[in-house]
């Protein structure tokens, strides 16, 4: 807790049975919270000294279930990420938090692009299963609601990480949770829509919004309403008011979407 990590790594080397001890108030291990500090060269030098014993040592899960891992995905480091799933057990990857999140799920919905795309990578080798496309659903899904990865981006509003995964995970556009709801149906609630401002909104404003809402529009149709929101001349600070601050990013996954929900 006073940060002084060379002699944690001296006790790693001298005593194996630290590995495995849960020091932290949630139950974590030391590892847990040198990752939760990203001193990556002290994760390297940890994870170094438990491959040499028992890889089981990283499974370790504190009192939520998040692993070491977990963590990483977290916090968004590739680097720590690449350092523990090269030296654990291929099964690191499918743990599950208490809430049923992967690593892969966790790197999601904190908008953690590097981390995510390095966690997908991987996904595909650890997974024991003979179908070709068994790591793209495995890995991607929180068990206990039904929301994927998918989901959870756009939820958090992490629309540069969601036109990703669209193109990665084309199946996840059409699938719903527990709810009935798919990402469509995520990105039409949040919270970037100022709907709760309506009755302040300008009258131009309004009839934006309007045209939002409506549910006949015709593919071709919904096409060129896109564009002219992003080739709209109305001033970024007025756009503001009634669209995302990622406003490009958030068009993008609105378009492949769109694409997607052809009959919507």
């Amino acid at each position: 807790m006073k940060g002084k990590w060379t002699e944690v790594v001296e006790i790693y080397k001298e005593n194996p049975r630290a590995h495995k001890m849960r020091i932290a108030h949630e139950g974590g291990t030391a590892l847990h919270l040198v990752v939760i500090q990203c001193r990556e060269k002290t994760v390297l030098e940890l994870v170094q000294e438990i491959s040499k014993i028992d890889k089981s040592a990283l499974e370790i899960q504190n009192d939520r279930g998040d692993t070491p891992l977990h963590h990483a995905a977290s916090v968004g480091c590739k680097t720590m990420c690449e350092y523990i799933v090269a030296a654990a057990n291929p099964s690191l990857i499918g743990i599950r938090t208490d809430n049923k999140e992967t690593a892969l799920f966790i790197a999601a919905i904190n908008g953690n692009k590097d981390a995510f795309l390095y966690l997908h990578s991987v996904c595909p080798a650890a997974s024991d299963s003979n179908s070709p496309d068994y790591h793209h659903y495995s890995y991607t899904r929180r068990s206990n609601n039904g929301d994927n990865i998918l989901h959870g981006a756009i939820n958090n509003g992490h629309f540069d990480l969601a036109y990703q995964i669209i193109h990665l995970y084309e199946d996840l556009v059409n699938s719903v949770n527990e709810e009935g709801l798919t990402p469509f149906h995520c990105l039409a609630k949040s919270s970037d829509f100022k709907s709760g401002s309506y009755d302040d909104l300008a009258l131009w404003k309004r009839l934006i919004y309007q045209c939002i809402g409506v549910k006949e529009l015709k593919f071709e149709d919904r096409k060129n309403v896109v564009q002219n929101w992003s080739q709209s001349t109305i001033p970024s600070n007025e756009m503001q008011g009634i669209f995302p601050t990622s406003y490009d990013k958030f068009v993008k996954v609105l378009t492949s979407l769109g694409v997607a929900f052809g009959g919507i």
